[in-house]
């Protein structure tokens, strides 16, 4: 804030272009911030978590303690979820979801250590490990 002594010495065609450029510094500084997100309730094992809006249903089973199995899957890439390692049951889905590319949603019951699912990563697991990439040979 400028004090009425310092303003009288700013010559009037200044402050406009100062209050502008204030204006833009805090709209500049407001798109960096952080937006603070609702969080989703939801079960993991029947464990209650809560994450933040947008999160993907691996963040929510890490938060939870819960362990599942990726390959493909980096944090600092888009999930591709080739390797369906981390396929988990949500209650209400006809079949297993890729946990590291599916979304939160409020109220939803997940699980990932079914015996369905342990033998499928048995086989999955297999079947990658069966099927050498062609850079080895």
């Amino acid at each position: 804030m400028v004090n009425q002594a310092a303003a009288a010495r700013i010559p009037s065609t200044v402050l406009p272009s100062m209050k502008k450029a204030a204006v833009q510094i805090t709209k500049a500084v407001a798109k960096q911030a952080p937006a603070v997100s609702a969080l989703i309730g939801l079960q993991v094992n029947g464990r209650a978590v809560q994450v933040a809006e947008g999160s993907t249903l691996l963040d929510a089973i890490n938060k939870s303690g819960s362990h599942v199995p990726t390959l493909c899957y980096h944090p600092e890439f888009e999930p591709r979820a080739v390797c369906r390692m981390c396929l988990v049951d949500v209650e209400g889905t006809s079949k297993p979801v890729p946990a590291c590319r599916t979304k939160v949603k409020e109220g939803q019951v997940v699980t990932t250590d079914t015996e369905e699912l342990k033998s499928f990563r048995r086989r999955d697991l297999q079947f990658l490990l069966s099927r050498p990439p062609n850079e080895c040979f």
